[in-house]
């Protein structure tokens, strides 16, 4: 992937906005399949669970696409023969 100045900005902004977040799994999370906005509307109830950190964290660095909800994303999506 493209590791500009722009890149590395927005990565460093996400991890900013994330960090200290609660780890969380729920059936709402399961069930949803689309979202549009991962960061922009990011409140300190927000929580994650591992996958779906990575995924959002991909999806702000354009590597994947916006429209799929981050936790469809499960931890087998980053496996080597995925």
């Amino acid at each position: 992937m493209d590791r500009s100045r722009e890149t590395l900005v927005k990565l460093e902004e996400f991890v900013k906005k994330v960090r200290g977040l609660e780890y969380s799994l729920d059936v709402e999370k399961l069930i949803r399949k689309t979202c549009l906005n991962d960061i922009e509307n990011l409140d300190k109830s927000k929580t994650y669970f591992c996958s779906e950190l990575v995924a959002s964290c991909y999806k702000v660095l354009d590597v994947f696409p916006k429209g799929k909800a981050a936790s469809q994303y499960w931890p087998g999506t980053f496996a080597q023969n995925s």
